[in-house]
């Protein structure tokens, strides 16, 4: 199990990439990017049971393979969003539940 912790920003802007690279090197933070695509496949139950426990779970396609990741609910705290996440390699379009541990839901 990963934690995953993330700050969402809103940049209204046509120069992000600059604006956010000039921040880091105010900041001297290094930063190295690459681009990437996936594409994310996100799964419910017809009554939408996921969503009312507060569980997503997409599989994730990207170059080298793909990934099925479940994330349980977590808390906000000031725009931070913490959330416990379950990844495993996976193989073809549907997700294996039996992968993930039975304490996660």
């Amino acid at each position: 199990m990963e934690l995953e912790i993330e700050l969402k920003y809103l940049v209204n802007d046509d120069d992000v990439e600059n604006k956010i690279n000039d921040l880091l090197a105010q900041n001297q933070i290094q930063n190295t990017a690459k681009q990437q695509s996936l594409n994310n496949c996100y799964f419910d139950t017809p009554d939408l049971k996921l969503r009312m426990a507060d569980i997503g779970l997409r599989i994730r396609r990207f170059e080298n393979g793909a990934e099925q990741t479940v994330k349980t609910s977590g808390k906000v705290t000031g725009g931070l969003h913490q959330r416990p996440e379950y990844n495993t390699e996976i193989e073809g379009n549907l997700s294996k539940l039996k992968l993930f541990p039975d304490n996660i839901w």
